[in-house]
């Protein structure tokens, strides 16, 4: 049995620490509080996100496009 080790990076910030640095969008992009009606467009970011990353291989749902909408 061949056993595959996969290392992780793990990205987090202390919410304690107060807020982010503010920032500016780009012209073309849009900051929206969430809603149920962007659960679809969200799933399928993900999925496009993770579909040829390594994480796919540790977690198979993140490119299941059933999967990530659950």
């Amino acid at each position: 049995m061949t056993v595959t080790y996969f290392r992780r990076y793990r990205m987090r910030y202390d919410l304690r620490e107060g807020p982010l640095a503010e920032f500016e969008t780009p012209v073309d992009y849009l900051l929206e509080p969430w809603s149920p009606r962007l659960l679809e467009d969200h799933a399928m970011a993900k999925y496009r996100s993770f579909q040829s990353e390594m994480d796919s291989n540790v977690f198979p749902s993140l490119v299941m496009k059933m999967a990530v909408s659950n």
